[in-house]
């Protein structure tokens, strides 16, 4: 459903200049008349945006030195409305308690951050000052409300739960102490043609063939007259579609229509199909004059969901999807407008890394326009919670209900035609944080959960999924084995990696979080003062944990460490810091990659993964698999493996040996080959097997590595009957048809901790390809573990890979700036020392 006052406008006039702000005290000035006795210090304002984004652009800002909760702030725009019969000003987001007056005139109240407002100013004089108060919230919070049933560790201040602000800022352990102030999503102001939509609604219905979509739009006359409407035509790319109308009132219509859409114009995640889209517009005749309304862009797809034995498996077009990916974070938490070429970037890199599925969690906001249409654009699935997490929210009070029920149909109209929505979700956290609470079952799922939202979804995006929180299912709405689960066995609860097997995990909403560790060019820039890492202040400030906790991320980090390493960490970090950093790297992102890999192969339950985060809500060595300024970290290239649509992989099966799994989810079958290859501790390839290995459709297949030996070779080092006989065993799959290679794993036998080499012995040759875009390629004669590439101010297509003794890898560099070549720093886990190379213009 599309909201009217989004697209029945003939004339937007976007009010983003000549804002100022002032800072009082609490109640100082409660409407502008006070102002009149005030000498204030008024500053230039950024609209959209908030105070300390304002605070940024002056140079004033630093995290922590302000509570942006304990004052009010006043804001002010003179400005002159457009002349038109019906004028609106138009508010995207007001951060969170405001009062609006339109000079001395007050004509809006709001306590919500998440809902807009259109308020009608026809018939207020065109000339005037716009003023903005928003209200400290810390004195809103000591007011007495009725206590919660039960509480939090997430927050300081439960009382939270009475307002519609974002927790962040507000959650001590892992984010900013930046709480949003000010109209972060912009004012503006509209004048509205003869006619408005006030809805406009889809249902869609499919079955194997085709699928069939029925629109209905609601028309109300604005012009006060006897106008007649006619000749309603909805445009989906070339077709044109005569929509019938029907009369409701003497102001009011309705028109109808359908459409049938055939299977070659589906909609996909770009990892099965291609994310086709067709440009919606609508035309309409009043009093003999044609009216032309561009509706954006749509797709059409299928959604479903197999809840049966505990199982979550979504299908799209009905195509059982592995989604993967991460959950998403706010890109700007100072001032939360990200522009439109950011959010490309950074969605640009979810598509590329094989991720298909992002989550925005209940702790955080909802995203802007352009984050949904790129996500349709780019074949991004996206779960959406409401924004409810952890907290006791009081909808037992009438009015609170009211607001979040206005907010949650706001949301659904926004997206009404965004076919990458496929799952909204109740809240985060809340049953889990219930039940483990040890309250009785008929507190964990509160109704507005279990009947309000989900009638509200069915009748505003009926071809979505619903879930009421996550996680949710089974016994205890937390377990692992059903349904949706936050799963952090290997993780946060230092269980070994064979758990991500044994927990038997169906759908992670959640899932493997680390204190991830930024490359070194981003520790440079954030800790300038040449401050050490990991044990300074300023470095464990920024290292995640859970409220209450006796440990953090580093801690759960290094316990991987000395898991695959078999070093003490802590000693390591003593004497060799640099051999440390590049270990912690490796171990996030190896542990990920294995995870990963269980949750894919052939013979597993599991059908969904997101990592907890995307990306850093700022510097630091958090969640986040791409730094806060836009680099990915080295757990983002082994992700990139691990979730490929095409991959071949290794799963060590103990006792049986290996497997070696092979996935394709094209639309067209792969045949191919797969070698192996065996390395013996001296370096020499003491075995080459290759058989035919195909995968059908949207299809995986297993080998066991033995049937393509043909004999015993101990390839798992599991029977021990003597030293490791393989440093490393590598699998290439090679197509039949362009003898490209499809995928390429490597493993282990021996341990990660291989014996060290001395200086880096790599070829390499550079091959300048266009403007600020290299080409490297690089060969070795000796295996080099984990090759990591660093340069500054550049983009890689892989780092963190294995180059096997006589391969090669070729690489593009694409530079963020303009020097004429690129410095390329090269290093391998089991070299003592890295090779600087340059290419020559």
């Amino acid at each position: 459903m599309i909201d009217a006052l989004a697209i029945g406008s003939n004339q937007d006039l976007e009010l983003t200049d000549s804002w100022e702000y002032a800072v009082l005290q609490p109640g100082t000035a409660t409407n502008p008349q006070d102002f009149s006795n005030l000498k204030l210090n008024w500053q230039a304002a950024v609209v959209p945006g908030t105070v300390a984004g304002a605070e940024l652009i002056r140079g004033d800002f630093e995290y922590g030195n302000t509570d942006y909760d304990s004052k009010d702030y006043w804001y002010r725009c003179t400005i002159t409305l457009p002349e038109a019969p019906l004028v609106h000003l138009n508010f995207a987001g007001l951060a969170t308690l405001a009062e609006v007056f339109w000079n001395d005139v007050h004509i809006l109240s709001s306590n919500n951050m998440f809902e807009p407002h259109s308020i009608d100013v026809s018939h207020l004089p065109r000339v005037g000052t716009l003023w903005i108060r928003f209200c400290a919230l810390n004195e809103a919070l000591k007011v007495k409300r009725p206590r919660p049933k039960w509480r939090t560790k997430l927050v300081d201040n439960q009382q939270l739960r009475w307002f519609r602000k974002t927790l962040l800022g507000r959650i001590p352990t892992w984010s900013p102490p930046v709480s949003p102030v000010g109209p972060w999503r912009g004012v503006w102001a509209k004048t509205y043609s003869s006619a408005l939509i006030d809805q406009m609604s889809s249902c869609q219905t499919f079955n194997p063939e085709t699928g069939t979509i029925e629109f209905t739009l609601g028309f109300r006359i604005t012009k006060f007259s006897d106008s007649k409407l006619d000749e309603v035509c909805l445009f989906v790319g070339d077709r044109r579609i005569s929509l019938a109308i029907t009369q409701l009132s003497t102001h009011q219509h309705e028109a109808k229509g359908s459409v049938t859409i055939e299977p070659e114009d589906f909609w996909w995640p770009h990892t099965h199909g291609n994310p086709k889209l067709f440009k919606l517009a609508l035309s309409y005749l009043l009093d003999d004059k044609t009216f032309h309304i561009d509706l954006g862009h749509t797709g059409f797809r299928h959604v479903t969901v197999d809840q049966s034995d505990d199982k979550f498996i979504v299908s799209i077009n009905g195509q059982a999807i592995f989604c993967r990916g991460a959950c998403w974070t706010p890109l700007d938490v100072i001032n939360y407008g990200p522009a439109k070429n950011e959010l490309t970037t950074i969605l640009t890199a979810v598509r590329d890394a094989g991720m298909n599925t992002i989550r925005l969690v209940g702790s955080m906001i909802y995203e802007s326009d352009a984050f949904y249409q790129l996500c349709d654009q780019l074949g991004i699935l996206v779960w959406q919670d409401f924004i409810f997490s952890n907290l006791d929210y009081p909808f037992d009070d009438d009015s609170f209900k009211q607001n979040v029920m206005h907010e949650a149909t706001y949301f659904l109209k926004k997206v009404s035609h965004n076919p990458c929505l496929i799952v909204v979700c109740g809240n985060s956290d809340v049953e889990q944080q219930t039940s483990m609470l040890g309250l009785p079952p008929n507190m964990w799922r509160p109704s507005f959960f279990a009947d309000e939202l989900p009638l509200l979804v069915k009748n505003l995006r009926p071809d979505a999924i619903y879930l009421p929180s996550s996680p949710s299912g089974g016994d205890l709405p937390f377990e692992a084995d059903k349904s949706v689960s936050h799963y952090y066995g290997v993780g946060a609860y230092l269980r070994p990696l064979s758990d991500a097997r044994l927990a038997d995990v169906k759908f992670a909403a959640e899932c493997l979080g680390f204190a991830n560790i930024p490359e070194q060019s981003t520790i440079y820039k954030w800790l300038s003062g040449g401050e050490a890492p990991t044990t300074h202040p300023k470095w464990k400030e920024r290292v995640p944990r859970d409220g209450g906790a006796s440990w953090d991320f580093d801690d759960v980090r290094d316990h991987y460490l000395k898991l695959l390493f078999e070093v003490d960490p802590n000693k390591l970090r003593y004497c060799d810091l640099e051999r440390y950093l590049a270990l912690s790297r490796v171990t996030s992102g190896e542990v990920m990659l294995r995870t990963i890999q269980e949750w894919r192969r052939v013979g597993s339950n599991c059908y969904g993964a997101l990592v907890w985060w995307l990306r850093d809500l700022w510097p630091g060595p958090g969640w986040g698999v791409i730094d806060a300024y836009n680099k990915p970290k080295s757990a983002y290239y082994f992700l990139r493996r691990a979730m490929a649509p095409t991959t071949v992989f290794f799963t060590d099966e103990g006792l049986n040996g290996l497997n070696i799994h092979a996935i394709n989810e094209s639309r067209n079958a792969l045949r191919g080959v797969v070698e192996l290859d065996f390395l013996s501790p001296g370096g020499i390839n003491s075995g080459h097997f290759s058989t035919n290995l195909d995968c059908g459709p949207n299809g995986k297949t297993a080998l066991r590595v033995s049937t393509i030996t043909k004999s015993f070779n101990d390839s798992s080092y599991a029977y021990r009957f003597g030293p490791p006989g393989h440093t490393a065993i590598r699998a290439k799959w090679i197509s039949n048809n362009s003898n490209q290679v499809i995928g390429e794993s490597f493993h282990f036998p021996a341990g990660y901790n291989l014996q060290h080499e001395g200086d880096l012995d790599i070829g390499y040759a550079f091959e300048k390809l266009g403007l600020n875009c290299w080409e490297l390629t690089l060969t070795t004669k000796k295996l080099a573990q984990y090759v990591h590439i660093e340069i500054d101010d550049a983009d890689l297509s892989d780092n963190y890979f294995h180059l096997f003794p006589g391969s090669k890898k070729t690489l593009i560099i694409q530079l963020t700036n303009d020097i004429s070549s690129p410095t390329v720093r090269i290093s391998a886990l089991n070299f003592s020392r890295q090779l600087t190379i340059r290419a020559s213009t």
